[in-house]
């Protein structure tokens, strides 16, 4: 007795593989939109996190952000550590290689750095390069997204008299973006990192 061929059975191998082709292309153009999103608007932002070189066994306390304008963000993120503001400065000057110097905006110690080890480059509106002064002015510039960061120190010797100078200096350092504080702090540093990020 002859058994009957399905019609799935009697179809030619090049059939099939049209089929997944087809199917493969379908699923590459709705796949290769959200990759490119996440290339261009997460990637950065997880990219620099990993390159900031936090100082060891830190806490994070507090975080901020602001819009500051033409798609620009500044993030600030705050961390504390019990060990002294000169043991942590001595750390960063190790690594950076240029001295700490005293902020003229808030009286903190400042310092910045290319998290990825290249040139700080900063332009002006009309694309031209902009002329600075590293060794009085350490703060990055909008125009330079992840490609810029600024350690602050703040000593903390009395949590509760430094609170306030704490939120002074997070409001100063991110356009008016007062950090609220998720731990509770003692005596030690607070170390804050500031960059710009994209902001469409």
């Amino acid at each position: 007795m002859d058994v009957p061929i399905s019609a799935s059975e009697s179809k030619p191998p090049r059939c099939r593989w049209r089929k997944w082709i087809l199917i493969t292309a379908i699923l590459a153009l709705i796949a290769s939109p959200l990759i490119l999103c996440w290339w261009v608007l997460w990637w950065p932002n997880f990219s620099i996190r990993t390159t900031l070189h936090l100082y060891p066994d830190v806490q994070q306390v507090s975080e901020s952000y602001s819009y500051f304008g033409a798609d620009r963000g500044l993030k600030s993120l705050y961390y504390w550590t019990p060990d002294s503001v000169n043991r942590v400065q001595d750390y960063y000057e190790d690594f950076i290689g240029t001295p700490f110097i005293i902020d003229r905006w808030n009286e903190t110690l400042i310092q910045i750095y290319h998290p990825y080890g290249g040139e700080l480059t900063a332009w002006n509106f009309d694309a031209t390069r902009l002329e600075r002064d590293l060794s009085v002015e350490r703060r990055c510039h909008y125009s330079e997204p992840y490609r810029c960061v600024n350690i602050q120190l703040l000593a903390i010797d009395d949590p509760l008299q430094d609170l306030l100078l704490f939120s002074s200096v997070g409001a100063s350092n991110s356009m008016n973006a007062t950090p609220h504080l998720t731990a509770p702090l003692s005596s030690g540093t607070v170390i804050i990192y500031s960059y710009y990020v994209s902001d469409f």
